[in-house]
C-alpha cells in the first residue's frame, strides 16, 4: 500500500496520518453481463448487448489517535462522511496518476475491536459507472471569437476571426459522453445549435435561438439540454439527434452556432488503475 491514497469529502486515508490505508479489495476488477437477442422473425441475425456491473470495493483502514477524545472525534467525522444518502467523489492515487469517480455508500461504516492507539475500520463503497476518471475535467472552447489586432500605425482596427472545428484527443481507454456549454455572444442569427463529431458521423441539432446572458447545457450523458433562462429545454432537442460520445482517440468536433460560443467539458475513462 506504499504512498496509495483515497480522498473523499474531508477524509484523506494513505499510509500515514490520522486515517491508516492498510487494504483494498475488487477496486481494479469488474464483472460484464452478456445479453444476446435474436431476431428471428426479422432476418435471422443476432445481436449482443454487453454493459457493465457496478463496481463494489472495500476500503480497510485504521484510525489513528493517542487519546480517547482524539479517537472519539475521528471515529465520528469517520461516519458522518460516510452518508448513505448522496453520492460524492473519491480521488484514488496509485503510486503514479491520480483517478477520480462518482462513488456512494452501500452502508456505514464498520470498526473492530480498537488496538491500543488505532481502530480498525472497513469501508463499503460502489461506483456506479464502472470507469475510474481522469482528475481533471477537460475544457476545450470548439467555437469562439478571436480578435485579431493588424494596422498599429494608425487607429487599430480589429477584425474577428470565427473557429468552429477541433481535433479532440480522448487518451482514455474508452469512449466518454461530453458536455457542451453554449453561451450567447453576438446577435444570433440562426435559431438553431449544430455540434457534430465528424468522427462517427452522429450529430446534435438544438431547435432553440439563444438570447442574451443566456448559456446552454448540453449533457450527452443524460441527453438532455438545459438553459439558465428558461429551464429545460430538451424538448426543443431535433428528433434526428444522436447524443454522441468521443469515441477511443480522435474525435473532429464541428460546430454552427453563429452568435454563440461553444466548449466541450468531459473526463477520461480508465478501465483498470
Amino acid at each position: 500500500m506504499n504512498n496509495r491514497w483515497f480522498k473523499f469529502k474531508n477524509i484523506k486515508i494513505a499510509r500515514y496520518g490520522e486515517y491508516v490505508l492498510t487494504g483494498v479489495s475488487n477496486l481494479e476488477t469488474g464483472t460484464a453481463e452478456r445479453r444476446k437477442i435474436n431476431y428471428i422473425d426479422t432476418d435471422g441475425s443476432s445481436y449482443d448487448d454487453i454493459w457493465y456491473n457496478e463496481r463494489p470495493f472495500e476500503i480497510s483502514g485504521m484510525i489513528y489517535a493517542l487519546d480517547e477524545k482524539t479517537m472519539v472525534r475521528l471515529k465520528r467525522k469517520l461516519i458522518q462522511a460516510c452518508s448513505l444518502k448522496e453520492s460524492f467523489r473519491l480521488k484514488y492515487f496509485n503510486r503514479e496518476k491520480t483517478y477520480s469517480a462518482e462513488c456512494y455508500f452501500d452502508k456505514l461504516p464498520t470498526f473492530e475491536k480498537r488496538q491500543e492507539w488505532y481502530l480498525p475500520f472497513k469501508l463499503y463503497l460502489t461506483i456506479p459507472g464502472f470507469y475510474w476518471q481522469s482528475e481533471y475535467e477537460s475544457k476545450l472552447s470548439l467555437f469562439e471569437y478571436e480578435d485579431n489586432v493588424t494596422d498599429t500605425f494608425t487607429l487599430p482596427c480589429v477584425f474577428t476571426d470565427v473557429k468552429n472545428q477541433m481535433r479532440i484527443l480522448n487518451s482514455g481507454d474508452v469512449e466518454t459522453y461530453p458536455t457542451f456549454i453554449v453561451k450567447h455572444e453576438n446577435d444570433v442569427e440562426d435559431g438553431r445549435i449544430i455540434v457534430i463529431n465528424e468522427t462517427s458521423g452522429k450529430t446534435i441539432t438544438l431547435n432553440y435561438k439563444t438570447s442574451s446572458g443566456e448559456t446552454i447545457t448540453i449533457d450527452t450523458s443524460q441527453q438532455t439540454a438545459m438553459s439558465n433562462i428558461n429551464g429545460n429545454i430538451t424538448g426543443n432537442v431535433d428528433i434526428n439527434t444522436d447524443f454522441f460520445c468521443l469515441l477511443k482517440g480522435i474525435n473532429d468536433i464541428k460546430c454552427i452556432s453563429p452568435g454563440n460560443t461553444v466548449a466541450i467539458r468531459f473526463y477520461k475513462n480508465y478501465l483498470g488503475v
